[in-house]
């Protein structure tokens, strides 16, 4: 049985980052990223970051695998995923999702904060570089724009 990957994407899900709508809501899930767990939570987000691991976000998560293979307990808003976790979780995704995989295996550049958020029931692999978020690119996820 092949391996589902834990991202969703279609040419519809693409489109509708592109309206005004959805630059309203990126701009609103962006700004509760930072409001609700990123600055509560900022010595453990700069440690991990330190440490060349991936911030893992939540954000109103639904329950699910991939929510219980990475958060403790549902108090937890930020979690530590380290490259080695990663390639455990996502062994599955290096051919069928290789920007996830790749995103999640790389170390980070110097000044680089990844972080995967999990929003609902989707993800998101967001960038932080000098205080300004991205999105990696060549990723897209239903959830973010829902």
């Amino acid at each position: 049985m092949k391996k589902r990957c834990n991202r969703l994407k279609s040419p519809a899900d693409r489109s509708r980052g592109t309206s005004a709508l959805g630059i309203a809501r990126s701009k609103q899930l962006i700004a509760r990223l930072v409001r609700d767990v990123l600055l509560p939570n900022e010595e453990l987000v700069e440690q991990i970051g330190a440490d060349g691991d991936i911030v893992v976000a939540f954000l109103d998560p639904r329950p699910g695998a991939l929510v219980s293979a990475l958060q403790a307990d549902e108090t937890v808003s930020v979690a530590r995923l380290t490259r080695a976790k990663a390639s455990r979780l996502y062994a599955g995704c290096a051919h069928s999702d290789p920007v996830t995989w790749k995103w999640m295996t790389t170390p980070p550049r110097a000044g680089l904060l990844k972080i995967f958020l999990v929003v609902h029931l989707g993800t998101v692999l967001l960038n932080l570089v000098e205080g300004a978020f991205s999105i990696e690119p060549g990723s897209t996820d239903a959830e973010f724009m829902s």
